[in-house]
């Protein structure tokens, strides 16, 4: 073989766009480049095989060059040749070069598919799943193994994941062998290497029958990683050959980690099938629990003399208690006790006793008697929300300032509702001065603090002092708001 020419060796430098000052590492590098484009994979719809094998030979003829220089390589003789034969020169000129092997066509007898679905899914692995059944003292284990997808795979994870949650816990030893189970199951299996090692090698060929040679090259490089096997190396490395040594990078994955993505979803439902029937039976069998919660700790509270009941009209109906009170038989504190009531517990007003006594009646059906300083105003989730546990003040008058904080800003402020309502305003998130206004009524606020930025609305019934709130009919919203002169106006 005769050493190329330097003006030989311009031309294929510049066919793979060098210059002819390039070095070899910068052969290599344009020829990475060139093959990824001209591989046979990567052009579906084109025939580049022709050109594929002309830049192998270009990419031989050039290191071959860089390397023995300007002289030939070196050829090594059979040991029966004579002296004469030996010292003879060697002519390469009538040999054509050596084409690369040509790419594999491996006939498939039976293709691999999904054992449940039947397809030729991505992620064809064979697993083995871990069933479990307990039965008092022992603890049945069942292994359920085949070829299986990731999405077949996922749903059959599943499905024994409920099996063993279910019938895995009624033995000994079958909590433990039910986690352990669910955590194997979750990762998607046992795989045994020696299986998967020739399920991923028949793979491998099924998808270079189907000419998909990316999947082909990331089974190949799976076994090239993770097979032990001397023989099954020398299969890959074989194949590999043959399809033009690509690289690692264009090969796509066998599988992905698509399980240890879905076992915080497994694990959820698990904790939810665990935790449902729990607060089913406690919802159940509450009444009969054996223990009991704690009493309700109140005495008899008799009338005060100076008490002075508001909101007479509004009394009977809907309301709620504002601390632990008992229910008594007659309107006498040494009367006999019916039943005690928690604090902002809901009741009905029924009339007006004597002596500042009112008769309500309870959730549960109870009636007796109960001191009327004892009943707020209003429903019981509000009073509850925001702590109204005294009895509300007299109403506000309009225009009233509820507050500490004063200034010097001024604010008309009309209320069309047809409710009374305050104003809260605020810095930031600090409540700084209220103002009282009544329904269909407009004022003239003076005294305002500075820097005000919103406020928050509130329209309802039964003003309570204690809690800065309505306890009934409550409607609230929050608004920004900067006054910017004394002549702004508000409606609410």
């Amino acid at each position: 073989m005769t050493a190329p020419s330097k003006q030989r060796i311009h031309d294929l430098l510049q066919q793979l766009g060098l210059s002819p000052d390039a070095s070899l590492h910068d052969v290599k590098q344009a020829y990475r480049q060139r093959v990824k484009s001209l591989h046979p994979d990567k052009n579906p719809g084109q025939d580049t095989t022709a050109a594929f094998q002309q830049l192998q030979h270009t990419y031989q003829t050039l290191v071959q060059y860089y390397q023995y220089g300007a002289q030939p390589p070196p050829v090594q003789p059979p040991s029966h040749h004579t002296k004469e034969e030996i010292t003879t020169p060697v002519s390469f000129a009538n040999q054509a070069p050596k084409p690369p092997p040509p790419i594999p066509n491996p006939v498939i007898k039976q293709a691999i598919v999904c054992r449940h679905c039947r397809k030729d899914r991505q992620g064809l692995r064979y697993r083995c799943w871990q069933k479990v059944t307990g039965l008092i003292i022992i603890t049945r284990h069942k292994l359920v193994s085949g070829i299986w997808c990731q999405h077949c795979s996922l749903r059959l994870a599943l499905k024994i994941n409920i099996w063993n949650l279910l019938l895995g816990w009624w033995s000994i030893t079958g909590p433990w062998h039910t986690i352990r189970s669910w955590w194997t199951n979750t990762l998607g299996g046992k795989t045994p290497l020696a299986e998967n090692s020739k399920l991923e090698y028949r793979l491998a060929l099924q998808h270079i029958a189907k000419s998909r040679f990316n999947e082909a090259i990331g089974h190949l490089y799976w076994l090239k990683h993770y097979c032990q096997n001397q023989a099954m190396q020398d299969k890959v490395n074989q194949l590999l050959h043959q399809l033009g040594d690509p690289s690692e990078a264009v090969a796509q994955p066998p599988e992905s980690t698509h399980f240890f993505k879905s076992q915080f979803i497994l694990l959820s439902l698990m904790i939810l099938l665990i935790s449902l029937p729990i607060l089913i039976w406690q919802q159940a069998f509450e009444p009969l629990a054996l223990v009991s919660k704690p009493p309700i700790s109140a005495n008899p509270i008799a009338p005060e003399a100076q008490h002075q009941a508001l909101y007479r009209s509004h009394r009977l109906g809907s309301h709620y208690t504002l601390d632990a009170v008992a229910l008594l038989s007659a309107p006498d504190i040494k009367s006999a006790i019916i039943t005690r009531i928690g604090q902002y517990a809901p009741v009905n007003v029924v009339s007006k006793g004597p002596q500042g006594w009112v008769t309500l009646s309870t959730t549960k059906g109870l009636q007796g008697f109960v001191a009327e300083q004892l009943i707020g105003f209003g429903n019981h989730t509000i009073a509850k929300r925001y702590q109204c546990q005294q009895y509300p003040g007299p109403r506000p008058f309009n225009g009233e300032l509820l507050g500490q904080h004063n200034g010097k800003k001024r604010l008309s402020i009309e209320n069309p509702h047809t409710n009374d309502a305050i104003v809260l305003f605020r810095q930031q998130n600090k409540t700084v001065q209220l103002v009282y206004i009544y329904a269909q009524q407009q004022i003239h606020v003076q005294r305002l603090p500075n820097r005000i930025d919103n406020i928050i609305i509130r329209h309802g019934q039964f003003y309570n002092h204690a809690c800065r709130t309505f306890t009934a009919n409550l409607e609230e919203r929050k608004e920004p708001l900067t006054i910017i002169s004394n002549q702004q106006k508000l409606q609410l």
